[in-house]
């Protein structure tokens, strides 16, 4: 799994934009589910909860396990995106995000 700083640089260097938290999260998501699938050999559903449970899963955002419930021990992030528009521009303004932890 790369760091961070390794997935920031990739994602930089592919797109020419910075990740935000749902790019992120995809990438940790489904970089889980695939180690999963690949030590399982299956994507029998009941094997892949049972493998995602047992185990703790290295990702950008540190060390993630599942409880019996199959939810992930990381914080709930509240994300809201604001459109501010520039009004001495035709159609142009700023989007601000705001994070509530």
């Amino acid at each position: 799994n790369a760091s961070a700083a390794e997935y920031t640089a990739t994602f930089e260097k592919f797109t020419g934009n910075s990740p935000d938290y749902v790019d992120a999260a995809a990438y940790g998501g489904l970089g889980i589910l695939l180690t999963a699938i690949q030590a399982t050999a299956t994507t029998n559903v009941t094997v892949l909860k049972e493998y995602l449970v047992e185990r703790t899963h290295p990702t950008i955002y540190g060390e993630i396990t599942y409880d019996a419930n199959h939810q992930n021990d990381l914080a709930l992030r509240l994300m809201q995106y604001q459109w501010q528009p520039d009004p001495l521009q035709s159609g142009g303004g700023t989007f601000e995000l705001k994070v509530v932890q």
